[in-house]
């Protein structure tokens, strides 16, 4: 059933991948857009040779470390049939850490 949404608003993209709750492909999505925007803003700042530079470095590395686990583990955990604590935790920590990781690099490239 490709594409199929199902009585508990799960939406199946393909017959090989787990059913995902709208939330969480939107946190998906917010995590994907995060972590490019959070790159790019690092790559485009002040530098690594400044404190500023460096710390935007940092950021988006652990934002991008929280996002691989955030959907590897809804990946795996959806896959067994899982929706327990983890779950929802690595959702919540993606969807407020990713927009704080952003503003953080976008003042820093601001600021600097």
């Amino acid at each position: 059933m490709t594409g199929a949404v199902h009585p508990k608003h799960e939406v199946e993209p393909s017959d090989n991948m787990p059913p995902f709750t709208r939330g969480d492909l939107g946190a998906v999505l917010v995590a994907i857009v995060g972590t490019i925007l959070a790159i790019v803003l690092a790559a485009t700042g002040p530098g690594v040779q400044s404190a500023a530079g460096a710390a935007q470095i940092l950021i988006a590395m652990a934002i991008s470390l929280i996002n691989m686990a955030h959907v590897v583990g809804l990946l795996l955990l959806d896959s067994v049939g899982d929706e327990g604590v983890g779950h929802a935790y690595l959702r919540t920590l993606s969807m407020i850490a990713t927009p704080a990781a952003v503003l953080a690099n976008l003042l820093i490239s601001l600021l600097a």
